[in-house]
Formats: structure tokens, C-alpha cells, sequence
């Protein structure tokens, strides 16, 4: 994923129609993650389903690079000279072009001693222009232009003029070969493979979780290592790629501590508990993958526009996974000391710090520092999700809630997230988009560490029982 958002961007799709494809693909992400979620626990064939979606997926990427590149229409600009012909009192030239828009944008006549020129349309089915410049080289001098259906004629009369007079005119056509039925089964066929892509490369991550969640019970290994070593072999593809364009351009042991609760006496009142605590987990997850994909679809935008070398950008790609490697490692003894809902908490104000660092960059490489967030917002997260998700989680259930808090956080947290932040990058700019965000992630914050300290509070003066989670 580190060059996807930039190989569309370069396969000449527009930025609202890459908005659009990430609108409508979330969406069939969160139906088909939640289906294969519940077909999971029912039929415990996880391993089947997540080669499957590898499969898929890989072959959606192979099918989209093969598809041409999406041109917007071409547009040319021409100098084309009208010579006065005395017996019409008119402009003509004898150059036809067969198109339907024709936009003068600038005219200079070589006559020396005009000064009421004007223009008179004696056609009234004439073509109208789009855009008419006023520019001439003598002084006060005005006109506006009408063309017949041939584009040949300028009709234009005067007050005073000279037989030796010449009329230059710049115009501008757009390409009239470029098909705009072919440009949109372009598109078109863009946005299914969009959609089959991000269903089954999100059905991936997923299920990594869940095959990876099943193994570490079954085994007593540890999350946060397991997923250690899987990020450092995903570290040699976005490297090996931006090697690849540069070069081309110039030439497991533990399981982390899951607490079991005992079960409550009354099974009416453990149930709501669970459902009590599940709600804030996954509405604090929905704020944090708002904020997660507003970053992760437009920074490459705002990078591109910094003229980011591609060095430097996969750089900037890798370092968020690099900075996580060491507390992957450790990641058990972090999530004890510090607590699960703490770590939602930090993540909140990692975003907030990280899109105002954005906001304020002049050059890409301070970039590099900003992507410390990722320790928070990604790697400590994830492994608090995980264990928390188990923690709480009845027995014969792992599969949904897992799967369910991923498409809650990277599905429809893209839906909310890529539609705010294109909303705001289209009213205003990818700074001020930047900032707004930032300033919601403070409040978000602060609102939420107000309902951590009350809650934690009250539960203080109560007895304790089982299933007492500090969200």
C-alpha cells in the first residue's frame, strides 16, 4: 500500500474520483468482512479464507496495472493569424478545426493608429466563446468575438482601419480525439478493481488477525512478536519498490497476559457488562480509524504537492513501521504497564501532534519524525485491540468482535475519515484539512480522558467484579 494512492494518482485518475472509489469500496469492506467473520466462527476454517483473499487480492493488483492509463483531455494552444479583407470588412483565415470548443484567449493587432474597435455579431446562430481576453497592444482598444459553425470567420467592424491591418489570435481546443466513453469504461473498470482490491486486501489484515489470534491461544505465544516479525518482512517490500523506481528513474515464544474473568453469577448482568464495554471499545476505535485514514488517503497528496522525491517518500513509508519494531518486542510488558484504554487515549493525541506537524512542513524529510505516531496509532494499538478484544470476548465469538473492531477501525473509519477529509480538502486546502483534524482529535481527546477519570472514579467506591474494564 505505500505507492497505492500514488499510482493512482499518476494513472490519471482525478483526486475526486479516487474520493469517490474509497467512498463506495468501505462500504462492501465492512458487508463482506462481517459475513466471512461470522461463516469463520461457524465452519473455524480461518486459514482457507485468509489464503483465499491473498489470492484475490494479488490478482486485483495484477489485473489493475494492466489497465491503461486514464488521460484527462488534451489541450492545445495555437496562434492563428486573420488577414483583412477590405470587400467584407471582416477577418478570415482559410484554417478550419473540427471541434466543438474554441476559447480565444488573447488577441494583438499590428495596426498602428486604431482607436474604436468594435465588434458586431451578424450571425445570431453563431457558436458562442467560452472565454474572450481583452488584451491589445494599442491603447483602449476593445473587442469580443463570435464564430460562425465553419470556426473560419471573425467578424468584426470598426470605425477606422487599414488594408494593411493583421489580427493574431492565440486560441485554445481541447482534444478532440480523446473519447469520453472510453475515458469513462476506464474509470470505470478502475473503480471495480478498487473495490474488490481494498475488500480483500482489508479481509486480509483481518484475518491475519484472527488466524494469528487463534495460534497465539493455541500455542501461548505472544502477540505483540508475532507481529513483530511480520512487519520486519513487510519492511522489504516498500523498500525493494522505491529501490526499484529510484534505480529506474536514474538509469515467537510467549502469549501476552490475557486476564480470564470469572464468570458473574447472574448471566443477565455479565452480558450487559460485555455489551456495555464492547460499545465505548468500538466507538473509540471509530473515532481513531476516522483519524487514521484521513491521514493515511490524503498525506501522499500533501506530499506530492511538497515535490517529494521518491526516496525520501518511501522513507518516510517505512519509518513507521521501522519505529515500531522495538516496542512490538516488548509490546506485553507496555500494554500492562501503561493499560489498554491508556494507549487509546495516547493514540488520540498522536494524531492530533502528527497533523498539526503536517499542517506546518515546508520541506517532506520532517516527516520522517512525525511518523513516530505510528508507534501509538498502529502497532501499541493494534496489540491492545487484540488483547483487549480476547479479554472481553465469550467464548465462540473471537472471530466476529475481531473482525468487527478491524472493519470498524480501517473500514468504516476510511468511510468517515476519506469522506471529512475530502470534504474539507475540497472547501479549503490540505493545510487547513490538516488542522481541522488536529483540533478534533484534542477535543476527541480531551472529552474522552474526562470519561476515563469519571468512570475509573466511580468504580473506585464499587466492588469489583469480573469484568470491570477501565474504558
Amino acid at each position: 500500500m505505500t505507492f497505492y494512492m500514488v499510482y493512482l494518482k499518476y494513472s490519471g485518475l482525478t483526486i475526486k474520483e479516487i474520493f469517490v472509489m474509497h467512498t463506495i469500496a468501505p462500504v462492501a469492506q465492512f458487508l463482506s468482512t462481517a459475513c466471512l467473520g461470522v461463516i469463520t466462527d461457524k465452519i473455524g476454517r480461518e486459514k482457507t479464507i485468509l489464503v483465499l483473499n491473498l489470492i484475490l487480492s494479488g490478482a486485483t493488483m495484477l489485473a489493475m496495472v494492466q489497465i491503461p492509463c486514464v488521460n484527462l483531455p488534451k489541450i492545445a494552444v495555437h496562434d492563428l493569424s486573420l488577414y483583412h479583407y477590405d470587400e467584407n470588412l471582416t477577418w478570415a483565415t482559410d484554417e478550419t478545426f473540427m471541434c466543438e470548443t474554441f476559447d480565444i484567449e488573447h488577441c494583438a493587432t499590428k495596426c498602428l493608429n486604431w482607436t474604436n474597435l468594435t465588434a458586431r455579431n451578424n450571425d445570431p446562430t453563431n457558436i458562442s466563446i467560452v472565454k474572450v481576453a481583452n488584451d491589445f497592444k494599442n491603447d483602449n482598444e476593445m473587442c469580443s468575438f463570435s464564430v460562425n459553425d465553419s470556426f473560419q470567420l471573425l467578424g468584426l467592424h470598426q470605425d477606422k482601419w487599414n488594408d494593411s491591418c493583421k489580427l493574431s489570435c492565440w486560441w485554445t481546443v481541447h482534444d478532440c480525439s480523446s473519447s469520453a466513453i472510453e475515458r469513462y469504461s476506464l474509470v470505470l473498470m478502475y473503480g471495480f478493481l478498487v473495490v474488490i482490491y481494498m475488500v480483500t486486501f482489508s479481509n486480509c489484515y483481518r484475518f491475519l488477525d484472527v488466524t494469528a489470534a487463534y495460534l497465539v491461544k493455541k500455542h501461548n505465544a505472544d502477540y505483540g512478536r508475532i507481529r513483530f516479525w511480520g512487519i520486519t518482512g513487510a519492511l522489504v517490500g516498500p523498500s525493494l519498490a522505491g529501490l526499484v523506481v529510484e534505480l529506474r528513474r536514474r538509469l515467537p515464544s510467549r502469549h501476552p497476559e490475557i486476564r480470564r474473568r470469572h464468570e458473574i453469577v447472574q448471566e443477565d448482568s455479565h452480558t450487559r457488562q460485555i455489551a456495555k464495554c464492547l460499545f465505548f471499545f468500538f466507538l473509540v476505535l471509530f473515532l481513531l480509524g476516522t483519524s487514521w485514514a484521513c491521514h493515511d488517503l490524503y498525506k501522499s497528496l500533501l506530499l506530492i504537492e511538497l515535490g517529494t522525491p521518491t526516496y525520501l517518500y518511501s522513507v518516510i513509508n517505512i519509518m513507521n513501521s521501522v519505529y515500531g519494531l522495538p516496542f512490538l518486542y516488548t509490546s506485553k510488558w507496555i500494554v500492562r504497564k501503561i493499560g489498554e484504554t491508556n494507549i487509546f487515549l495516547l493514540a488520540l493525541l498522536a494524531h492530533a501532534v502528527c497533523y498539526f506537524g503536517y499542517s506546518y512542513l515546508q520541506v517532506a524529510w520532517p516527516a520522517v519524525l512525525f511518523e513516530l505516531k505510528s508507534i501509538l496509532t498502529y502497532h501499541l494499538l493494534w496489540v491492545a485491540v487484540i488483547s483487549y478484544c480476547t479479554s472481553v470476548t465469550p467464548k465462540g465469538l473471537l472471530a466476529t468482535v475481531n473482525t468487527t473492531a478491524g472493519s470498524i477501525h480501517f473500514v468504516i473509519g476510511r468511510i468517515t475519515g476519506g469522506s471529512l477529509g475530502g470534504f474539507l480538502m475540497s472547501c479549503f486546502d490540505g493545510i487547513v484539512a490538516f488542522r481541522v483534524m488536529a483540533a478534533v482529535d484534542v477535543a476527541i481527546a480531551f472529552f474522552y480522558g474526562l470519561f476515563l477519570y469519571y468512570r475509573r472514579r466511580n468504580l473506585l467506591n464499587k466492588p469489583r467484579t469480573a469484568l470491570q474494564v477501565s474504558l
